[in-house]
């Protein structure tokens, strides 16, 4: 097998594939896929210098799939990923290529931020490989367990693509595209439970209830410590009618869950499945008849199927049913005085609940008197407590700091002398700190903290760390400064401007080391590279 590279002409950003003297080109797969815009398919062009010859996909402003799942993968780039693969592998049958030809790796399979469409390269050599059809499946699964996923989101969606790929029935590009689909439209083919029938009596209790009426009504901007100075004023309490209506429940029995119908195997005519690639090589009317025979009998095979799973699930859902459980009656037992009294005493506002031993409040903080402040050169007026709990309490900096009225800059103070006990400066206690990073942005100077050990930079929101949005020359994805130890890199990512380290421009891939002082421009955007 030849290999890869990368190289920059002008805005564009080209994947170089070298042939190894040995490949043989397919020219029937070569034609097809530089006279056509196929879909799952990165465009490629066709070069040969002396005795090299190169494929030159156009990669300009993606990134790979490597990088898309870098954290954590959210649900449109992962179903995007799977939309472009399954669409390069239909598209291998309608255009006539070997599906063989298609690379199923996370590192040449490419993708736009934005929309997250994934295209796939297809190297157009002579493949002596046999037929592999759970290449597919396979590649999913294990992208399916190598990543983690965004626990913001329901992800349910990957419990959905593994129960398929993991089902007993041959594996269909159409029908996984149409999972694909479902998820994306939240329309998954799973009936929701049905609710047990609840019958409400006409007749209702009324009871009353005692109700502390007294509410706190939040101030904006008011000081806590004033409001806990401000006398108590008890309300009178209010009796109030409150509706409690009692439910019966009416249990279903469940009624058995027939037989479910067995899926039957498929059967080809000739036996081995024939190809298109083999039917294209080894043409005659036979063949032809006999592959035309096997497609119909995978029709068909595929519409049983679809048929017996939808009467197996129609069967199950017909016959389960859930009964809701029976609702006690509410009780209310009435407050004595004493009780209203203590739990009046026990908030200042709020309602107490008879009968019960909690008290529910909207409860207002009384806050101490400020401690003694102290100041010094440099120092700005704090709390004693909380300078003391600055200065002792951590152990992996043990610093005092404090942030000026501005929230810029941060003020590290030393020599400082609190109960006795001596603050050391930065000099002696931070020998051992880990090492940080900072981009500095020439026009505002803009401090930009590198607080990841991948940082990307672009103007695609979802999607970077630092996002640009004043300036059109910059990428979606533009770059991004890797950590490793101590050690920082620069890396461009695919961008149509480049990115520049010191005046040189930088080969898209390639990774270089950053020092402090550093200049980088993103395009015609300057920074200045800062290690702490």
């Amino acid at each position: 097998m030849g290999k890869f590279s990368y190289e920059n002409q002008g805005a564009n950003v080209f994947l170089v594939y070298e042939l190894d003297k040995t490949e043989i080109i397919d020219n029937l797969s070569l034609g097809m896929i530089t006279n056509n815009v196929i879909p799952g398919m990165i465009p490629m062009i066709y070069m040969q210098l002396d005795t090299k010859r190169f494929f030159k996909y156009n990669i300009t402003s993606k990134v790979t799939v490597k990088q898309l799942f870098e954290g954590m993968v959210t649900k449109k780039r992962f179903l995007g990923m799977c939309r472009g693969v399954a669409d390069a592998f239909i598209s291998s049958y309608e255009y006539m290529l070997d599906d063989n030809s298609i690379l199923l790796d996370s590192n040449y399979i490419f993708a736009d931020v934005s929309t997250c469409e994934a295209e796939v390269v297809c190297l157009p050599v002579v493949n002596d490989k046999e037929e592999n059809k759970n290449a597919l499946p396979e590649f999913i699964k294990k992208t399916l367990l190598e990543n983690r996923y965004d626990q913001s989101e329901d992800v349910g969606y990957v419990t959905s693509i593994m129960n398929y790929l993991n089902s007993s029935v041959m594996f269909s590009l159409e029908g996984f595209r149409n999972i694909l689909d479902e998820i994306e439209k939240n329309t998954i083919s799973e009936k929701p439970t049905p609710i047990a029938t609840v019958v409400t009596p006409e007749k209702h209790v009324k009871t009353l209830v005692n109700t502390n009426v007294q509410q706190q009504v939040n101030v904006p901007n008011q000081n806590i410590s004033q409001q806990s100075q401000e006398p108590t004023v008890q309300k009178p309490v209010i009796q109030r009618a409150v509706e409690v209506k009692t439910v019966e429940s009416k249990v279903v029995t469940p009624k058995p869950v027939p037989v479910q119908q067995e899926i039957p195997p498929l059967v080809l005519p000739g036996g081995k499945k024939i190809s298109k690639i083999y039917l294209l090589r080894h043409y005659d009317k036979e063949t032809k008849a006999l592959y035309d025979e096997q497609q119909k009998a995978i029709k068909e095979h595929e519409a049983k199927v679809a048929a017996i799973k939808k009467a197996n699930a129609a069967a199950v859902a017909g016959n389960t049913t859930v009964s809701a459980p029976p609702v006690k009656q509410s009780t209310v037992t009435k407050a004595t005085p004493a009780k209203q009294k203590k739990a009046t005493a026990a908030t200042n506002v709020g309602f107490a609940i008879p009968g019960q031993n909690t008290v529910m409040q909207n409860t207002t903080i009384n806050t101490p008197k400020p401690a003694t402040s102290i100041s010094g050169p440099g120092v700005t007026n704090v709390d004693a407590t909380q300078f003391q709990q600055q200065a002792l309490g951590s152990a992996a900096d043990q610093r005092t700091v404090v942030k000026s009225a501005n929230f810029g800059e941060t003020t590290v103070l030393s020599n400082v002398e609190v109960g006795g006990t001596q603050v050391l400066s930065n000099v002696s206690l931070n020998s051992n700190k880990e090492k940080t990073a900072t981009l500095i942005r020439k026009k505002n100077n803009e401090n930009i903290s590198v607080n990841k050990d991948i940082f990307k930079i672009g103007k695609e929101r979802s999607y970077v760390e630092y996002f640009i949005a004043d300036n059109p020359a910059i990428s979606r994805s533009h770059a991004c400064i890797i950590k490793r130890g101590d050690q920082y890199f620069l890396s461009d990512t695919n961008s149509t401007n480049h990115t520049y380290l010191n005046g040189n421009m930088l080969a898209s891939g390639a990774e270089s080391e950053l020092h402090n002082g550093d200049e980088i421009k993103f395009a015609d955007e300057e920074f200045y590279f800062r290690i702490n």
